[in-house]
């Protein structure tokens, strides 16, 4: 059996750990935090704007970490950082310590997670690439799916939202150890090629790809000539608001949701099934992202994303909250997984981490604003409304950047 499916289950299940728990865990304790500490909307909701700008930042410090010590060692050390962060946050007493345990729960959860999981992906999969990112990526939105719920009841049973941050580095501590025992940098490692093909059928499937509808680049790319180019700053800026209503809604919808009168374990429930669909979404792109151009499936996604937020805008009953999460979890998460394989595929696998880097720390930058302005604009006006369809509005111009976007052209080309 080609080795790459045991790595993608272990990194799948890596990332349902440690970003699944993190990511969606945190969302359910906001509102417990407003409560028991007696801080702001916009106070408690920096917090999450600080893990989204280490989502941005902390890439650099994985492709450090990558090139210098390999991604196992990059993966476990990244859930031993994050569950320090758990517990400085378990113990934190005021703000300043509060945002310091989430800037190192965040440079934790980054450093395990994406980078070096697509990464690695890059390295043992090309014909079957979208596949394998959809699957890995779809992991965390069943992760959210199961911890939202479960951090819920665990708040609901024990009356304490500190035992989430203890569940959170429980999680991120078994993820390190499945790295340790799991990850291979390579096929060579262990003897095998890319899809596990023999020689003669990867270059069959070379000469497939050049003929397919999925552009696959030849010319070996380098960084500072990917970013000359219009398509990379059109995935990037797409990208980016893609980010941005995720993290408009998971630092939002559990307070807006109770504040439409639905329950912390309904408004929870919603939020898990955002994370169910959202997984659902993630492999729709990884099964039709090596059959169509990515692009599109990111434009489509998109569009999805925030005819969802525009619902929940209008969430007054529980069906249409139902409503909300399914358009919003499979929008977000088909658009999510499409930027990576069409980074891969524009500009090869070469300069992928420090692109994807880049990619990150523009998207999650731009991303951590959503957040602080949704809960501004709630303290201030007391209504949600204009950050949620002034976003749907800027979103509808990405589409057509998105999906109007070509491969771009090798400078000898040009």
């Amino acid at each position: 059996m080609f080795y790459g499916w045991i790595l993608l289950a272990a990194l799948s299940l890596i990332y349902f750990l440690s970003l699944g728990s993190i990511y969606y865990g945190f969302s359910v304790v906001i509102p417990e935090v407003v409560a028991s500490m007696g801080w702001s909307r916009t106070e408690v909701s920096a917090g999450f704007s600080i893990i989204n700008l280490m989502l941005g930042c902390a890439p650099f410090v994985a492709d450090w970490l990558i090139r210098r010590r390999g991604s196992r060692f990059c993966i476990a050390l990244g859930g031993a950082v994050a569950a320090v962060g758990a517990a400085v946050v378990y113990l934190c007493s005021s703000l300043p310590l509060f945002y310091l345990g989430t800037a190192v729960l965040g440079l934790g959860m980054t450093i395990q997670t994406v980078l070096p999981g697509t990464q690695l992906l890059t390295r043992w999969f090309s014909r079957r690439r979208a596949l394998a990112m959809g699957v890995f990526m779809a992991a965390s939105g069943l992760g959210g799916f199961v911890a939202a719920p479960s951090f819920a009841w665990i708040i609901a049973a024990s009356h304490n939202w500190r035992l989430v941050f203890v569940a959170m580095a429980l999680c991120t501590l078994a993820a390190s150890l499945l790295a340790l025992v799991s990850v291979k940098e390579s096929p060579e490692e262990v003897g095998e090629v890319p899809d596990g093909r023999k020689a003669t059928q990867a270059n069959a499937a070379a000469t497939t790809v050049k003929r397919s509808r999925v552009h696959q680049t030849q010319y070996p790319w380098t960084f500072r000539e990917a970013l000359r180019t219009y398509p990379f700053w059109a995935i990037v800026i797409s990208g980016a608001f893609v980010v941005i209503g995720n993290t408009i809604v998971n630092s939002q919808a559990m307070l807006h949701l109770q504040d439409q009168g639905l329950s912390i374990v309904l408004s929870a429930t919603v939020l898990g099934l955002i994370g169910l669909f959202n997984t659902g979404g993630r492999l729709l792109t990884g099964v039709l992202g090596d059959r169509y151009d990515p692009r599109y499936l990111l434009g489509a996604g998109l569009l999805v994303q925030l005819l969802g937020i525009v619902v929940l805008d209008q969430t007054t009953q529980p069906w249409i909250a139902y409503l909300f999460a399914v358009l919003f979890g499979i929008g977000y998460g088909m658009a999510s997984v499409a930027s990576f394989p069409l980074i891969a595929n524009y500009f090869g696998a070469s300069s992928y981490a420090r692109l994807f880097s880049v990619r990150s720390l523009v998207a999650t930058a731009l991303g951590a604003v959503g957040p602080v302005a949704a809960a501004m604009a709630h303290d201030s006006l007391h209504s949600y409304r204009p950050v949620f369809l002034g976003f749907a509005a800027i979103a509808l111009l990405m589409v057509v950047m998105a999906i109007t976007m070509r491969p771009p052209l090798p400078p000898t080309a040009d």
